[in-house]
C-alpha cells in the first residue's frame, strides 16, 4: 500500500479528522442547506474545524491527557509554524485549502474569539460563540462582526497584538483583557506539552521580534491579509520623537486599497 498506517496511528488520527470534517458538514448545513446562504469562507471555516479538534480534546480533560495531546497536537504544531514567521503567512487565506501555518493562524483567531466573547471558559459557553458563527447566512468578516459587535479590523488588530503580548513576561506590563488568550499561555504551554505529549509538540514559543532603535527602524516585506511583521522599537526616556512611513519598494505611498495597519503598544 502506498499510504500504510499502523493501528495506533489510525486510532489517534481518525477521531481528530472526524471531528474536524464533521464541523465542515455542520457549517455547510447551517449556512447553505438550512438558510440558503453562501458556504462559510475558507479561513473562518477551517478555523472553526481546527477549533473543533481542540474542543474534542478538551472533552477528555482532566483525566485523559494522552487523548488530549492527540487532538491538540496538530493545532499547536500549525500555530508554531505561524508564530515562527507571521509575516510569511495569511490569516485571511482565500485560495486552496490553506497551508499548515495559515491553518494555525485560523485556529488561533477562532480560539481568541471564543476566549473574548464566551461567557466563561467552559465547553458549553464556547459552543454558544461557535453556534452563532455557524447558524447564520453571514460569512467571513461580516460573520465575525455580527458576533463581536465590533469592526472586523479592530478584532484582527487586537488578535495580532494578543499573539505577542497575551502571556508575555515583561516587568511591569500586564496586557489589557482584550489582548489576552484565556485558556492558552503559549510561552509555557509549548515546553510543558512537549514533555507531556512528546515530539509532536514543538518545544518553544518562536515569536521573537527583531529589536532596534525606533529612530532607525527599516522593515521591508510583503503585506499578507490579516497578518504582519513584528518589531520591538526601543526608545530611551526623553528621546526625540520619530516618524514612521509606509511606502512601496520605490518610496512611493501605498495604494489606498491596501488599507495597511500599524499597531503600536507600549510594553515597558
Amino acid at each position: 500500500m502506498s499510504c500504510a498506517h499502523t493501528v495506533s496511528q489510525v486510532n489517534s488520527l481518525v477521531p481528530v479528522t472526524f471531528i474536524h470534517e464533521f464541523q465542515h458538514m455542520i457549517s455547510f448545513g447551517q449556512h447553505y442547506l438550512r438558510r440558503a446562504g453562501a458556504p462559510e469562507v475558507l479561513w473562518l471555516n477551517e478555523g472553526l474545524s481546527h477549533f473543533a479538534e481542540e474542543m474534542g480534546g478538551r472533552s477528555y480533560l482532566p483525566g485523559d491527557s494522552s487523548t488530549f495531546c492527540n487532538f491538540v497536537g496538530g493545532d499547536l504544531y500549525n500555530a508554531w509554524q505561524y508564530f515562527n514567521a507571521p509575516q510569511d503567512h495569511y490569516l485571511l487565506a482565500t485560495e486552496g485549502i490553506g497551508t499548515l501555518a495559515e491553518r494555525g493562524a485560523m485556529w488561533l483567531f477562532v480560539r481568541y474569539l471564543v476566549d473574548q466573547y464566551a461567557a466563561d471558559q467552559s465547553l458549553t459557553a464556547g459552543d454558544v460563540v461557535t453556534q452563532q458563527l455557524d447558524q447564520t447566512t453571514l460569512t467571513g468578516a461580516a460573520n465575525v462582526e455580527h458576533v463581536t459587535g465590533r469592526p472586523f479590523v479592530e478584532t484582527v488588530t487586537h488578535w495580532a497584538l494578543a499573539n505577542y503580548v497575551s502571556d508575555t513576561l515583561l516587568p511591569g506590563f500586564i496586557p489589557p483583557p482584550e489582548l489576552q488568550y484565556r485558556l492558552w499561555s503559549f510561552r509555557t504551554a509549548y515546553p510543558k506539552l512537549r514533555l507531556r505529549c512528546g515530539s509532536q509538540i514543538p518545544s518553544n514559543f518562536p515569536l521573537v521580534p527583531p529589536v532596534g532603535s525606533g529612530s532607525v527602524v527599516t522593515v521591508s516585506d510583503t503585506l499578507r491579509a490579516g497578518s504582519g511583521l513584528y518589531y520591538l522599537a526601543q526608545q530611551s526616556a526623553g528621546a526625540a520623537g520619530f516618524t514612521l512611513l509606509f511606502s512601496d519598494g520605490q518610496g512611493f505611498a501605498l495604494p489606498d486599497a491596501l488599507v495597511p495597519r500599524l499597531n503600536v503598544i507600549r510594553i515597558k
